[in-house]
């Protein structure tokens, strides 16, 4: 996926102008690009546009006026953007309750194990995910990757190939299909890598 660059983001005068038809845009997209994988879990797959938000909103944020300050920008977040025949997701822990806050961070501590998480391609192939986590134990967020070799990529980009996201995480254990808008959006993430 094309990386971003300094002439790829507005100034702060010219984004607070935009901000709302933008801001209304970015929900619309994020809805579409996201999944839940059982109760506890969403999963948000990045793209250059989720990632020029992310960059946008920071920039305001921090009021960065110069050039320097938004280049540090762009390096904070452009590890999120997919590489190419890769899919980069970051999963969130989806909690209501706050009772239930507490349990569900202690279930997940160790989300980063090997295969845990992965896409299941035609019940027959699977692309694993690798992941890290990021932010604090109070407040996790995983990225992960999945990279997919030549022949899963064309499968997953075929619309007539069953794809789920799958997760086997000690007794939490959930499928989800990836169709509809979300296959469209990751199927052209794919291809446009």
């Amino acid at each position: 996926m094309k990386s971003l660059a300094i002439d790829d983001i507005q100034n702060i005068y010219e984004y607070n102008r935009q901000r709302t038809k933008i801001r209304e845009k970015m929900v619309a997209l994020k809805r579409k690009r996201t999944l839940s994988l059982g109760p506890s879990l969403l999963v948000t797959f990045e793209n250059r546009e989720t990632i020029r938000y992310y960059i946008q909103e920071a920039v305001r944020a921090e009021r960065a006026l110069k050039d320097a300050a938004v280049h540090q920008l762009i390096d904070l977040y452009t590890p999120l953007l997919p590489g190419p025949d890769e899919l980069c997701g970051v999963i969130q822990l989806n909690i209501t309750k706050k009772e239930a806050i507490q349990p569900v961070l202690h279930q997940f501590q160790q989300l980063t194990r090997p295969q845990t998480i992965w896409f299941g391609i035609n019940e027959s192939e699977q692309v694993y995910g690798t992941f890290e986590m990021e932010g604090n134990i109070r407040q996790p967020a995983y990225t992960g990757r999945f990279q997919f070799s030549k022949p899963t990529r064309d499968m997953f980009c075929d619309p007539n190939t069953a794809v789920s996201l799958v997760i086997r995480h000690d007794s939490y254990h959930a499928s989800s299909p990836v169709q509809n808008d979300l296959r469209t959006e990751l199927i052209q993430d794919l291809q446009t890598n």
